[in-house]
């Protein structure tokens, strides 16, 4: 509900976020050739795919109809939702090894700053 509004054309804008399997739409999402999409990738290899659709056609912008600053947008937005779920994942990472005394494939001393700079790195190979 929060994407639509975000593009320049927000009253023929619709977005869908994929995650596991799940499909979070905004109301009356339909697929239409007037899409950008971005995909992303968790600190564990799950993949993340933001789409924003026009339902009517435009001039031509930066990126068919869409905006340099709207490509900027989906990518930060992606950045932001794949950042909160790596951190979600790295706090139960970390709880998990205190309770169970068990060291993780990771290091032996986990931290959220050691998972970041294996994101990053996985990022940039």
């Amino acid at each position: 509900m929060l994407l639509p509004p975000a593009w320049q054309y927000p009253e023929f804008t619709v977005a869908r976020i994929i995650y596991m399997g799940r499909k979070y739409e905004s109301a009356g999402f339909s697929e239409t050739p007037w899409k950008m999409a971005q995909e992303f990738t968790t600190i564990d290899g799950e993949i993340i795919m933001l789409e924003v659709c026009y339902t009517s056609e435009f001039r031509q912008e930066f990126e068919g109809p869409f905006l340099k600053e709207e490509r900027d947008l989906i990518q930060n937005i992606g950045s932001l939702i794949t950042g909160y779920i790596n951190s979600y994942k790295a706090r139960d990472l970390i709880r998990l090894s205190q309770s169970t005394g068990q060291e993780l494939d990771y290091s032996r001393d986990l931290t959220s700053r050691k998972l970041l700079q294996k994101f990053l790195n996985r990022q940039n190979a």
